[in-house]
Parts: structure tokens; C-alpha cells; sequence
């Protein structure tokens, strides 16, 4: 009984999502707190930054109030730094200068 009344929730929800209605798969995910927010797990510094393919940062904004630096590795992996470190802004800060330099 409870199999039938979960999968019957589900439908419900993938029928609003497809029909255009409001869709928070991250409610799913762990992130009841902020369903705008993509890092509920903050790093304190850079990891492997050979293995870095791109690092996105992302401005708080009405989806989310905080700032975000997600990076993802070569590999496809992703973690979020803690935006609120000063290191982390330095780390970035000087591997951008060693990327830009011939």
C-alpha cells in the first residue's frame, strides 16, 4: 500500500512538472533549506586543481541568497568551495593568473 501511494505521489508530481507547474527536483536531493541552491557542502580549499576543468561562480541572486564557486573536475566531478574563505578568493585569484600567462 505505501509502494502504490508513493508511486501515485510521484506521478502527480512528474504530471504538474510536465504540465508547466512549479518543479523542485532538489527537494528530492537533500535541499529542503534552499531549493534555489546548487552547494549544501562547502570545501575549504581548491582539490587536485590539475584535474580542474572549469570553476563557476554563481551571484547570489532570488534563487539564492548565497554565492556560489562550483568547480568541476576533468573527471566530471563537482564541489563547491566556501565563498565566505579569503583563501579561496586568493587561490582563485592566482590560478586565474597562471591560466592567463603565455
Amino acid at each position: 500500500m505505501v509502494n502504490r501511494s508513493l508511486m501515485l505521489s510521484l506521478l502527480v508530481l512528474y504530471v504538474i512538472c510536465i504540465q508547466g507547474g512549479t518543479c523542485i527536483p532538489s527537494l528530492f536531493l537533500g535541499f529542503l533549506d534552499d531549493p534555489g541552491c546548487s552547494c549544501v557542502d562547502l570545501k575549504e580549499k581548491l582539490v587536485h586543481v590539475q584535474n580542474i576543468q572549469n570553476i563557476k561562480i554563481v551571484p547570489a541572486s532570488s534563487f539564492c541568497e548565497d554565492t556560489e564557486i562550483i568547480v568541476r573536475q576533468k573527471n566530471g566531478i563537482r564541489y563547491c568551495l566556501n565563498p565566505q574563505k579569503q583563501k579561496i578568493w586568493r587561490s582563485l585569484q592566482n590560478l586565474t593568473k597562471k591560466t592567463s600567462q603565455p
